[in-house]
C-alpha cells in the first residue's frame, strides 16, 4: 500500500477538503501564520470524498448543529486566538 502525507490550508473558519477516501487526518497546526490539516493518504485509492471543517475560536457563539461533527483537537497559533477544530466526512 503506498501512502503519501499530504497539507491543506484552512483558508476560512468553515469549508469543505477534498481528499482520498480512507484518509486520516494526522495534524492541524500552524505554519508561516497559516493553519493547515496533515492527512495520510493511501495514493492507491481512486475515491474521494469531502472533510468539512468549522474552526471555532474560545468564546465564540456557533449555531451549526454539532451532531455528526467530530472535535479533533485545539490549536494555538501565534498571534495569540485559540480555535477549536471540528470535522465531518461526507
Amino acid at each position: 500500500m503506498a501512502r503519501q502525507i499530504f497539507k491543506y490550508e484552512l483558508i476560512q473558519n468553515s469549508g469543505k477538503i477534498l481528499v482520498l477516501y480512507g484518509s486520516k487526518i494526522l495534524h492541524v497546526g500552524e505554519q508561516n501564520k497559516k493553519l493547515f490539516i496533515w492527512a495520510e493518504h493511501n495514493t492507491l485509492q481512486k475515491a474521494w470524498t469531502n472533510l468539512s471543517y468549522r474552526l471555532i475560536s474560545t468564546g465564540q457563539s456557533f449555531d451549526f448543529d454539532i451532531n455528526g461533527w467530530y472535535f479533533f483537537k485545539t490549536v494555538q497559533p501565534s498571534n495569540g486566538l485559540v480555535w477549536h477544530l471540528f470535522i465531518k466526512w461526507e
